[in-house]
């Protein structure tokens, strides 16, 4: 029995996400911020008059990860909100540092096994 799939490996506070079946590592997204002042270009079309918005860069929100496995979760609803040491390796790369459990699920489906899955952000 393979404890991870394909190179993957998710441990969060000590306890491996055994039997990984998929991984989506989502870089956080950069937002902007609106600068547009009153001295800003104006877009004149016959009787319409818009301004020209403007934008500076702002904060990058940090990294979300998913995961989806066989198997029960290890972690429950008292755990949502819990943060600890995560550390996730695939093939391509690896991340690692404080995180927050955002949300944990099983799944039982007739004739199928049992499925978990989870997601994690991190906090900076």
């Amino acid at each position: 029995m393979v404890p991870y799939a394909q190179g993957v490996s998710v441990v969060f506070d000590g306890v491996r996400l055994d039997k990984i079946t998929k991984l989506d590592v989502t870089p956080g997204k950069a937002n902007r911020h609106e600068v547009t002042t009153l001295g800003t270009p104006v877009l004149t079309n016959g009787t319409a008059r818009r301004a020209t918005k403007q934008y500076a860069p702002g904060d990058v929100e940090p990294p979300t990860v998913k995961v989806e496995f066989l198997g029960n979760s290890p972690f429950g609803t008292a755990d949502r909100g819990r943060v600890g040491q995560l550390s996730v390796v695939w093939s391509g790369g690896s991340l690692s540092g404080q995180a927050q459990i955002s949300e944990f699920a099983t799944a039982l489906s007739v004739n199928d096994v049992v499925r978990g899955s989870g997601a994690f952000e991190f906090l900076g």
